[in-house]
């Protein structure tokens, strides 16, 4: 919602250790900050869908970060994309 508190912070878990890492970010390709985004992981890859920005823009975007190469890309996707949503 318009005002919520929106950050583009990274932290991973790692199960193994049960400790949480801030990597390192390369390339410049970033999300918007957000926040009540949907977030998955896939082997090395964490997904990243929706949200609500701080000014109250819904987001309907797919980001993909790499934990191999530490950067972020943004994804094209095909057919009926989901509505923006929080």
């Amino acid at each position: 919602p318009e005002g919520a508190s929106c950050c583009s912070d990274l932290a991973i878990l790692n199960i193994d250790t049960m400790k949480w890492l801030s990597p390192q970010l390369k390339g410049g390709d970033r999300p918007l900050a957000r926040s009540g985004h949907t977030t998955c992981s896939i082997r090395e890859k964490v997904f990243v869908f929706g949200g609500c920005t701080s000014d109250g823009v819904l987001l309907n975007d797919v980001w993909i970060f790499d934990q191999d190469n530490a950067q972020w890309s943004h994804v094209s996707t095909f057919g009926t994309v989901p509505s923006p949503r929080r």
